[in-house]
């Protein structure tokens, strides 16, 4: 074999187009089989003992990717779950403590959406709290005008007394007519 005499560029070029061959997943087998046409003597493991090179090498790095995969999986679906209740936290108002009393409801009710279950829980808030209490009203308060006395003779003759403010509304409205 004649030798070819190349500058140090060159070489320099040639090592790094050799480097991107020999690390490239679909060169690397031709490559390896190029340099063993060349020279036989040259002890190559993955050409040479492709099955010990595959269960010295190859094997582990799967098995640690399969592992790895998982655990990504894993962090992405909870990631994902996560990101649910965040959403569900923010446009219903519940806070943490309450997701173990939500996710109680979605088990006992068959509720699969953690929206609907929260908006549950939060209506049987709404309901259950009181509105009177230590300095809030506690008395009937009537809005209108008279009060009581507005339906003072509605038990005792009750056709009488819906024609007298049946009348008493119309004298209003006549008496106002802008309003």
């Amino acid at each position: 074999m004649a030798e070819i005499e190349i500058g140090e560029r060159q070489r320099e070029a040639m090592l790094t187009v050799q480097q991107a061959i020999a690390n490239n997943p679909a060169t690397r087998k031709r490559y390896l089989q190029l340099i063993k046409e060349i020279a036989p003597t040259t002890a190559i493991a993955e050409i040479d003992e492709p099955a010990a090179f595959e269960k010295t090498f190859v094997e582990p790095l799967r098995k640690e990717n399969a592992t790895l995969r998982e655990r990504l999986d894993k962090l992405e679906t909870e990631t994902k779950v996560e990101k649910v209740w965040a959403g569900v936290m923010r446009s219903t108002g519940v806070t943490a403590e309450d997701l173990p009393k939500i996710h109680q409801i979605m088990q006992e009710k068959l509720i699969a959406s953690p929206q609907t279950a929260a908006e549950f829980y939060m209506q049987g808030q709404k309901l259950a709290t009181p509105r009177g209490g230590p300095g809030g009203p506690t008395t009937l308060q009537l809005p209108w005008k008279a009060g009581l006395d507005q339906f003072k003779g509605l038990f005792e003759n009750r056709d009488s007394w819906a024609r007298n403010e049946a009348f008493a509304w119309l004298r209003e409205r006549d008496a106002n007519p802008q309003r």
